[in-house]
């Protein structure tokens, strides 16, 4: 058998690849088959639950397996999308997830920008949110933070009341060592259905609107965990937001909140440095024989990573990630950032050499004090929103960059990084033409974070939590909605500022938490 192998390898390396890419598909084929099968899923509800939970993301599948396994009722998780798509176990397959080519992904898009983007393609940034069983967990790059301290100091102080640090230390221990629990065999099923809105008698919630038409009663409560996109729009679409706004799309107000506001994001700028030594992820290893085999037949190598190799933060606001991206496909990166092209080739000179090794250092702000807004398409209200998130508007956004981009320097400075030869290209953008690339000029700097500066995936604040005396908040620290019974929110949405690091892993821990305020168990 050994050498049937060793026969194989040696032939020519196209049709090698070939075969083991056609025997990997029939597998992941049989794969996809299986799992449109799940146990789980239903395509016809029941017309009553006890507790419905819209969105099957993060939160939704924690909330769905708590309540399900804590307690004697019923639950129904309703999702949008289908079943993850098999590229989904494939941690560096992360980017091929993302797109309007993917059903993996909403694949929303901002608003052209005026304080940023300015290296985008009309200046609008693209903002992937998973779609489907496990949500934007699906399509992320898997990196666990559990955000600072002064994080959920800054909540409590502000009037989230009860989610300070020694509220939610035994969650945050308890989330640490354990896996996310599934949603596999929740009692009662996963709808894949669209949610149009919540129906609400007398100020009351009873249940959900699907984009069928059909209503599904809940008989405890309705908890929305769809994210920071899809839940303020279920929540407009019912009625529940600015009145204003309702007002002039001809919906009747049921609590007049500020459903859309408060939203904030964390940016990236990568920045590409060049080594000598092969340490990473590069265009050439990727398409090698060895790796398609390490992988898909022994679960190891450079497609077993997210090529997300360190982070690190300089409190309070300063972050980096360090990308082992040596070289990349320009194609597929550039479009998921929606960069124009010479902006991607301005920021990755290197690219076109299939086996350049290096890195992409993604300097952050980690707590960005530039606000944002959403609201409903007065022209189409079933279709997506009109994202405005207003990046860099605020002054202290672009410093507090450029101290990112600073320790991004100083890092590569170390005897450690020296070691492996490495480089930094500062990029050479046609917007800042004029600018002489310098990390001492503030000027150069600035141009170079409001031209290649994108998302961090981190959008958040939507439906924001506090007390009810606080009329920025949209739900109480118990997540109800204020003004309306029988409906609670749970995810990114909630957050009152951004957590100084990726939120994933702390909504799980919220979510943990959420479920024991629903069931009233300590």
């Amino acid at each position: 058998m050994m050498q049937y192998f060793k026969t194989i390898l040696n032939m020519n390396l196209t049709l090698t690849v070939l075969i083991l890419i056609v025997s990997t598909l029939c597998s992941l084929a049989f794969y996809s088959k299986w799992m449109n099968k799940w146990e789980g899923i239903i395509q016809h509800p029941k017309s009553e639950y006890d507790y419905i939970i819209v969105g099957a993301g993060t939160t939704g599948c924690v909330l769905a397996s708590r309540l399900s396994s804590e307690s004697h009722a019923s639950v129904l998780l309703i999702e949008a999308g289908g079943v993850p798509n098999w590229l989904s176990s494939v941690p560096l397959a992360a980017p091929l997830l993302q797109g309007s080519q993917s059903e993996s992904d909403w694949a929303y898009r901002t608003l052209p920008q005026k304080h940023s983007s300015w290296g985008l393609k009309d200046q609008v940034s693209a903002w992937p949110r998973g779609r489907g069983l496990g949500g934007s967990g699906q399509i992320n790059y898997m990196v666990h933070s559990l955000g600072h301290p002064n994080d959920f100091k800054h909540w409590e102080e502000n009037g989230a009341k009860g989610w300070g640090l020694s509220s939610m230390q035994a969650y945050l221990e308890k989330l640490e060592g354990t896996c996310m629990p599934t949603t596999r065999g929740i009692k009662n099923g996963i709808c894949h259905k669209t949610t149009e809105k919540v129906t609400i008698t007398r100020e009351a919630v009873t249940g959900v609107e699907l984009d069928s038409g059909v209503r599904i009663t809940a008989r405890q409560e309705v908890v929305l965990s769809a994210g920071s996109i899809n839940t303020p729009q279920i929540l407009l679409r019912s009625g529940i937001g600015p009145r204003q706004h309702l007002d002039s799309l001809g919906i009747p107000v049921v609590s007049d909140l500020p459903v859309g506001m408060n939203l904030h994001d964390h940016m990236n700028m990568p920045l590409y440095v060049s080594i000598d030594a092969p340490y990473s992820v590069t265009i050439d290893k990727i398409k090698s024989v060895q790796q398609i085999w390490d992988y898909f037949f022994h679960g190891k190598g450079l497609f077993a990573t997210t090529a997300v190799l360190a982070s690190a933060t300089l409190v309070p606001d300063a972050g980096l990630i360090l990308f082992g991206l040596g070289s990349a496909d320009e194609k597929i990166l550039k479009d998921i950032a929606n960069y124009k092209s010479d902006t991607f080739q301005g920021l990755f000179p290197l690219s076109h050499n299939s086996s350049q090794e290096g890195f992409v250092l993604l300097a952050t702000c980690l707590t960005p004090q530039s606000r944002g807004r959403l609201w409903l398409n007065v022209s189409h209200l079933e279709g997506p929103p009109i994202i405005e998130p207003n990046y860099l508007s605020h002054s202290h956004d672009i410093p507090c960059m450029i101290k990112a981009i600073n320790l991004a320097e100083k890092l590569v400075r170390t005897k450690a990084f020296q070691k492996l030869g490495a480089q930094l290209h500062l990029p050479v953008l046609s917007e800042c033409r004029n600018l002489i690339p310098d990390v001492r000029d503030l000027l150069y700097l600035e141009c170079i974070i409001r031209t290649a500066a994108v998302t961090a995936y981190h959008p958040g604040g939507t439906c924001k939590m506090g007390s009810l005396q606080d009329n920025s908040t949209v739900v109480d620290n118990l997540l109800r909605v204020h003004g309306v019974q029988g409906l609670r929110v749970m995810d990114a949405s909630i957050l009152p500022t951004p957590l100084s690091g990726h939120p994933n892993s702390v909504l799980i821990a919220m979510a943990d938490r959420a479920s024991s305020f629903i069931l009233n168990t300590p």
